[in-house]
């Protein structure tokens, strides 16, 4: 089965560099106060709403592809191949709901093999007499998840795992069954930059124990050696000690 998916799209989406905005609120512009299948007149929203909407897709869109991305780390390591459903109920869900309600439309080839093609239907229209883009934002996010999760992109995915990246990017094919022990990493340097990163910390990490086991054995001859010094010199002890002699 081969689900139509726009990468770069959904890379671009995920990325924050997309264009769903302009271009719906260019679409609505266009169609403005035509007669919609509902009989409603077409209205715009007011212009901002339409950016606020697309950042909203971006993080809606982020969380779930995260999960799934998540299902296949272990330990901080992370095999591409070894993502699953189970891992990501989240998004699964999510998806399987936006594939109950969405029309699909199934090619099967003309030659009578391969695999069919399969489409979703438009989320252009909402039932509303105004342009909600809110809404349609939330549907266009659940829409792409479910094609991802259907393609084979669903492995070909990575995010970069240095903190001042996150970027989102394609692995190439011979890294998708590879086990990737630092997480994957867009670029060489974002991967040396992590790793060094990460040495350090644990560096640090160690150094503080040291210290704390240091402190902790200090405190515990100090404590020592003050109760007998305190034990000496109390008076009634003194005392009790002369009677016991005497």
């Amino acid at each position: 089965m081969k689900v139509a998916l726009n990468a770069d799209v959904l890379l671009e989406t995920l990325n924050g560099e997309g264009k769903w905005s302009q271009q719906r609120k260019s679409w609505a512009d266009m169609h403005r106060f035509q007669l919609r299948p509902n009989g409603d007149f077409m209205i715009p929203a007011e212009p901002d709403s339409y950016l606020q909407a697309e950042r909203k897709m971006e993080e809606l869109l982020r969380s779930y592809v995260d999960q799934w991305l998540d299902s296949g780390r272990l330990d901080g390591a992370e095999q591409a191949n070894r993502r699953n459903y189970h891992g990501a109920v989240e998004a699964v869900n999510r998806a399987s709901l936006c594939v109950m309600n969405t029309p699909v439309r199934v090619a099967f080839p003309e030659d009578g093999s391969g695999d069919p093609d399969v489409t979703f239907g438009s989320t252009r229209w909402h039932t509303s007499g105004k342009d909600d883009p809110l809404a349609l934002a939330e549907a266009e996010a659940a829409l792409m998840l479910a094609q991802f999760l259907m393609s084979d992109l669903r492995f070909q995915l990575a995010k970069c795992r240095y903190p001042k990246c996150g970027k989102y990017f394609s692995l190439e094919n011979g890294k998708v069954r590879r086990l990737h022990r630092n997480g994957t990493f867009c670029s060489t340097a974002h991967n040396r930059a992590a790793t060094a990163a990460e040495a350090t910390r644990k560096r640090r990490d160690d150094a503080d124990q040291r210290l704390l086991k240091k402190a902790a054995e200090f405190f515990r001859t100090w404590r020592s050696k003050s109760s007998r010094v305190k034990s000496s010199s109390c008076p009634c002890i003194a005392g009790t000690k002369a009677r016991t002699h005497s």
